[in-house]
Order: C-alpha cells, then sequence, then structure tokens
C-alpha cells in the first residue's frame, strides 16, 4: 500500500477516506490515486471551498474530456463515493 500525500482544502478528509476503505481490507490503491488526481485539481484551481460543490464537480468532469469514457466514469465514480463520505462526516455538499 502506498501513502498518498495530499495537498487540497480537503487533504485532511481524502486521507480520512482512503483510509477507512482500507479498513475493509481491499487495496485501495488505484482509486487512490484517481483522488490524488481530484487534489491537484483542487490545488491547480486554488479551490479553497471545504466540500465539492456543483461548480467543482462541473470543472472537474470538464476536466476530463479528453480521457478515455470509461476512464472519466472511473473518477467520477470515486468522487461521486469521497462526496457520500463527506456528506456523511458533516462535510455537506453545496449544490
Amino acid at each position: 500500500m502506498k501513502t498518498w500525500i495530499f495537498k487540497s482544502c480537503l487533504a485532511a478528509q481524502i486521507s480520512a477516506f482512503i483510509a477507512l476503505r482500507r479498513l475493509s481490507g481491499t487495496d485501495y490503491d488505484s482509486q487512490a490515486r484517481m483522488l490524488q488526481y481530484v487534489d491537484r485539481f483542487l490545488v491547480d484551481q486554488h479551490i479553497q471551498e471545504p466540500r465539492i460543490t456543483r461548480k467543482i464537480w462541473d470543472g472537474y468532469r470538464d476536466s476530463l474530456e479528453g480521457l478515455a469514457v470509461r476512464t472519466q466514469a472511473n473518477r467520477m465514480c470515486v468522487l461521486r463515493q469521497l462526496c457520500e463520505y463527506l456528506g456523511l462526516h458533516g462535510v455537506r455538499p453545496k449544490v
């Protein structure tokens, strides 16, 4: 298992989400790599919002346009799972 370093405003929440997923005994490295892309997007866009808003969601989705459809779907699926986790743990999405 690789240790991932996140730098965005959601770094702590992303790390906690990955740790929770790993408690189930699954190797979550490929999904963690996808969350690294989300983290980099948040940093590159200078986003300081401590939640995933509709604007952030749409911006990230739009940034994936050049990728294969399956890759886009996988990355958005992992982001959706993160949003569900954030919603359950007190960081509500803002639509």
